[in-house]
């Protein structure tokens, strides 16, 4: 009696696997490709079928259209601006302006240089141009030709005076607006502040009606005296107070919150009526912020020692 069956016997690999039968199948299974076919149903058809690209037609030329938007808007250079016209502008050059849009050109958003035709709004070169030339107010009328080109129309700030805090300048626009810090005042008029402070880059003045007042007054002023304004003092950008030195020497002293031409139409009176052409040689200053009085000393008197001139010498009522 066997006790091992024989069909149970393991078989030689020559046999197993050498026979002619089975080397075919393996023939036939190298040279098998298998058909992929999507799912009608699948999520990803679908998604196409939304957008209207099922077929394979239109999934290709969307390919192919998303490759050409890339290169011209990443590597070639048709869409980059390249001429552009500006007006409005007089105290910036039109070659200065370009030389910013261009230098946008070296830094990219999402891969796009910033100076690329579709990126060049209103918004976007307003921002770009106010950051960097602060004499510039707002860039309007912007219009983009295609492919390169741009127009557009600049306001610039109107210079008022100079603000000279301990030895720097800072110059600030007919709005008391600062523009900027700058290193020489030139002809502009330069009013002094008597204490030391910062002033940043548009920033406006606390008190609002310090710049308007200084301006307005050393407009007006020619007109109606004789003798030239030497200097303009304040103590400090919050203070309503501001004096402004003669050439001949003497002071006026005015409140920035009450009318430019009320109180040069009192110091007119005083200087003609009070004080005289014979006097006004001893004259030391006229303190004109008072709405009801008015106070003028002389030379060498009393009260021009006083820390507080307002105080004390000869006064006035205003008329």
């Amino acid at each position: 009696m066997k006790i091992f069956s024989t069909h149970r016997k393991k078989l030689d690999a020559r046999r197993r696997f050498g026979t002619r039968s089975f080397q075919d199948r393996i023939k036939i299974a190298a040279n098998y490709k298998r058909v992929f076919s999507l799912n009608p149903n699948s999520a990803y058809i679908s998604f196409f079928r939304k957008i209207g690209l099922a077929s394979k037609f239109w999934r290709r030329l969307a390919i192919l259209v998303i490759f050409v938007l890339a290169y011209f808007l990443i590597i070639s250079s048709e869409l980059v601006i390249t001429q552009i016209v500006v007006s409005g502008n007089s105290q910036v050059s039109s070659q200065q302006i370009a030389g910013v849009i261009g230098q946008a050109g070296q830094s990219r958003l999402f891969l796009i240089k910033k100076n690329n035709y579709f990126l060049m709004t209103q918004g976007r070169i307003n921002r770009m141009l106010t950051s960097v030339l602060p004499t510039i107010k707002e860039v309007t009328k912007v219009n983009r030709t295609w492919p390169d080109k741009i127009s557009f129309e600049v306001r610039e700030r109107t210079p008022g005076f100079v603000i000279n805090s301990n030895g720097e300048f800072f110059l600030l626009d007919e709005e008391g607006l600062v523009v900027s810090q700058i290193e020489d005042p030139g002809q502009m008029l330069v009013a002094i502040d008597q204490i030391t402070e910062d002033f940043a880059r548009d920033e406006a003045l606390p008190n609002q009606k310090l710049a308007p007042f200084i301006l307005s007054m050393s407009k007006q002023w020619p007109d109606k005296m004789n003798v030239a304004i030497a200097a303009v003092k304040f103590p400090g950008k919050a203070s309503s107070d501001v004096e402004f030195l003669t050439s001949a020497g003497w002071i006026v002293l005015f409140d920035v919150t009450r009318p430019v031409t009320k109180q040069l139409t009192d110091l007119v009176v005083i200087l003609n009526k009070q004080i005289g052409s014979k006097d006004l040689l001893r004259l030391a200053y006229i303190d004109l912020r008072s709405d009801k009085w008015v106070y003028y000393c002389f030379k060498e008197t009393p009260c021009q020692q006083q820390a507080q001139p307002s105080q004390a010498g000869a006064a006035t009522e205003a008329q």
